[in-house]
């Protein structure tokens, strides 16, 4: 089917979206001028990363995007998960009980305007009565689909946080926002670019997160297509689009790396390939006070101002370990060279993460301090795990990889005892890979690493995962999963520390191992898989 080119080329549920197959024979050439040279029907000579037309005019050069960058499955995947959501919906409002408006029920600010809003919200979603032709729509219907999206994940982050949360159910904003597709395809590539990073964010925390790979991989092409990995795209606009646009392009890249580390998937692109700075470190509040000036006169990086700490710290510090996430998923997570070759490069790479350490502003406050650590502790469990089979179990790399899937857990759990701390699936997989880790230790040191500590770590990964799994019921196969996993691995620890001939009964019903549960994860971390496969073997041996 023909379709013109379109910087996000999903359809909309919205009945009154206009019909692209409306029997037209579709144009025979591209329009590969920027949208000013079209506007103004100049001729082009497509510059990157301007043309020069608008570099002699001081204007913003916007070019067209690729066509067709999203697949036909994707789109198929989207109708089926919007269809999939009504069906939700419609269960819901049908399990949920009326409840009496005379009824006295004291709320809190936060649930009053949450609920107003959303009425609001819904009631412009279904008001038919713009026109398509209208910009003004077109504004208003990118608005609304923003809006939407926001509420979606607001409320997605209070299901997973609150049982009793009985509110407008996240997906119900989710389909308000697909309503208005169409208005997001005829916005900005920037814009554009803002509505896949809602998307991600909500597929993140959602149940069904089929497309979500897509979805990061059509945010990273567009990037590319528009050059925002590039210096020299933000390098003549105002200093407030600047800095909003880096810290565009540095959330793309911080989501599809943590992505890629999670499904065992190549990053799109490499250090060699980006020279766009990161984000100054600036308050809001001194951006909302001063929007131009600002950043010229306050902002830098974290560890090098006299105030070391902004609302940005956080953000600028996890995306410079990104940036070493990517490095290792490059250079360790290869199919060209053996394991055995790639040690040397290991021990650099441990260097430049202990480096990152020792930057951390000690300004932070202390969950700051504590969520930047966890991901620390993800790297190091992420670089060291592969050599684990090749480290002996007494080497201070092996204890230290162990200590960091232990820290994990630990550090999983504290957050899980605030009400506060929702989950995504990427948590899901960190926290499962984690507890696998510390059983396949046990297995290759046995006495020789056995201790409180680590026992505690995997307790606290198995508490984790049922927490997780009360509040999203998905979670549930994977924490049986673990806890079979954790029994049978005492089972055999007990067995090969006993008299020959004393077996505990579980060693001889112990079935093999059920590598479906990493389907379910979508997980392809190769590293993980071969220390299951490994214990399998050891339970039935």
């Amino acid at each position: 089917m023909a379709q013109r080119p379109t910087s996000m080329s999903f359809t909309s549920p919205d009945p009154v979206s206009p019909n692209i197959d409306d029997g037209t024979n579709p144009r025979k050439r591209q329009r590969t001028a920027c949208d000013r040279c079209k506007g103004r029907k100049q001729k082009c000579d497509n510059a990157y990363p301007q043309c020069s037309n608008c570099a002699k005019a001081g204007k913003e050069c916007n070019k067209p995007l690729d066509t067709e960058i999203m697949s036909n499955s994707y789109t198929r995947a989207l109708e089926d998960q919007v269809a999939h959501l009504e069906k939700r919906l419609m269960a819901m409002e049908q399990q949920q009980p009326r409840q009496s408006q005379t009824q006295a029920n004291p709320r809190s600010a936060r649930q009053t305007a949450h609920e107003s809003v959303g009425a609001r919200s819904n009631s412009d979603t279904n008001d038919g009565q713009h026109s398509f032709a209208s910009p003004a729509y077109n504004q208003t219907g990118f608005a609304l689909f923003v809006l939407n999206m926001v509420y979606s994940i607001g409320a997605l982050n209070l299901r997973l946080t609150d049982q009793s949360y009985r509110d407008t159910p996240p997906e119900q904003f989710y389909l308000s926002a697909m309503q208005h597709v169409a208005s997001v395809r005829e916005a900005s590539p920037i814009d554009n670019l803002q509505a896949l990073v809602l998307l991600i964010l909500y597929h993140l925390r959602s149940e069904s997160r089929n497309g979500l790979w897509h979805l990061t991989g059509l945010a990273m092409r567009t990037v590319t297509d528009i050059g925002l990995h590039r210096e020299a795209s933000t390098r003549n606009l105002p200093p407030l689009e600047t800095q909003l646009r880096r810290r565009l392009f540095w959330s793309v890249y911080a989501l599809e790396s943590i992505l890629a580390g999670a499904l065992g998937r190549p990053i799109s692109l490499s250090d060699c390939d980006i020279d766009q700075p990161l984000p100054l470190s600036v308050n809001d509040s001194d951006r909302m006070r001063e929007p131009n000036t600002s950043f010229m006169s306050h902002g830098s990086t974290p560890g090098q101002e006299a105030n070391p700490t902004t609302n940005l710290s956080q953000f600028i510090l996890l995306s410079q370990l990104r940036t070493f996430e990517a490095r290792i998923q490059r250079t360790i997570y290869r199919v060209d060279r053996t394991t055995s070759a790639l040690q040397p490069k290991m021990h650099r790479l441990i260097s430049e993460l202990d480096a990152w350490r020792q930057n951390i502003p000690s300004s932070l406050q202390s969950s700051e301090h504590e969520r930047l650590m966890l991901h620390y502790h993800r790297d190091v469990r992420l670089l060291l795990q592969p050599f684990l089979a090749m480290l002996e179990p007494n080497s201070d790399l092996f204890r230290r990889c162990v200590d960091a899937a232990g820290q994990i857990c630990q550090i999983h759990k504290r957050f899980h005892q605030t009400p506060e701390y929702g989950h995504s699936f990427v948590a899901v997989h960190t926290v499962f890979v984690s507890g696998i880790t510390l059983l396949y230790a046990l297995w290759r040191g046995k006495s020789n690493i056995w201790s409180f500590g680590i026992s505690n770590d995997i307790r606290a990964a198995s508490c984790v995962l049922a927490i997780m799994g009360e509040r999203a019921p998905w979670i549930r196969r994977f924490r049986d999963e673990f806890d079979a996993l954790t029994e049978a691995t005492m089972a055999a620890l007990q067995n090969a520390s006993s008299e020959p001939g004393v077996e505990t009964r579980l060693r001889d019903e112990m079935p093999a191992y059920d590598f479906s549960v990493f389907d379910g994860l979508e997980i392809t971390d190769a590293a993980a898989l071969d220390m299951v496969r490994e214990l399998s073997q050891w339970f039935q041996s």
